[in-house]
C-alpha cells in the first residue's frame, strides 16, 4: 500500500513538473507572439528589443535600468559571443532612435528589428550547450522580468 502512494505522489509531482515546464515555454511564446503583433512599428520594434532583452538576461546578462541601449550592447559584447554583437549594436541603435529620437518608424523597420531581435536569439542559443539551451528555454524569470517593465 505504501508503495501504491509513493507511486501516486511520484506521478503527481512528475506531472506538475511537466505542466510548469508547457506553461513556460506556452507563456513566453505567447509573449513573443504579442510583441511582434503590435499595432505600431515604433511598438513593434520595442517588442523586439524587450524580446532581446529576455534573451541576454536568461544568458546571464542582465540590463541595469540606467544603461542606454548602447551601454547594454557595448557591455553585453565581452561576454557573447562575436557574431551577436552586430545584430545587437544594430537593434540597440534602431530602438534607441524609436524611443528617444524624432525617427518615425515604418513597417519595414519593424521587420528589420525582429529579423534582428531572431539573429541574436539563434546565435545565442547556437553558441550554447544542449543542456543550457533547454535551462534557458524552461526559464520562468524573463516573464517575470518583462512584467516589471511593462
Amino acid at each position: 500500500m505504501n508503495w501504491l502512494v509513493l507511486a501516486a505522489v511520484g506521478a503527481l509531482g512528475a506531472l506538475a513538473a511537466v505542466g510548469t515546464a508547457v506553461a513556460v515555454v506556452l507563456a513566453k511564446w505567447r509573449r513573443r507572439a504579442s510583441r511582434r503583433a503590435r499595432d505600431h512599428p515604433g511598438a513593434v520594434i520595442a517588442g523586439a528589443w524587450e524580446e532581446v532583452l529576455d534573451r541576454l538576461g536568461e544568458a546571464g546578462i542582465a540590463a541595469r535600468p540606467a544603461w542606454t541601449p548602447r551601454e547594454l550592447a557595448h557591455t553585453a559584447a565581452a561576454r557573447i559571443p562575436a557574431p551577436v554583437s552586430a545584430p545587437l549594436d544594430a537593434l540597440a541603435d534602431q530602438y534607441a532612435a524609436v524611443r528617444y529620437g524624432p525617427y518615425a518608424p515604418d513597417d519595414e523597420d519593424a521587420r528589420t528589428a525582429w529579423e534582428r531581435a531572431d539573429a541574436i536569439t539563434g546565435l545565442l542559443t547556437s553558441a550554447a550547450p544542449w543542456r543550457e539551451r533547454w535551462r534557458r528555454r524552461l526559464d520562468p524569470a524573463p516573464l517575470r522580468a518583462a512584467a516589471r517593465r511593462n
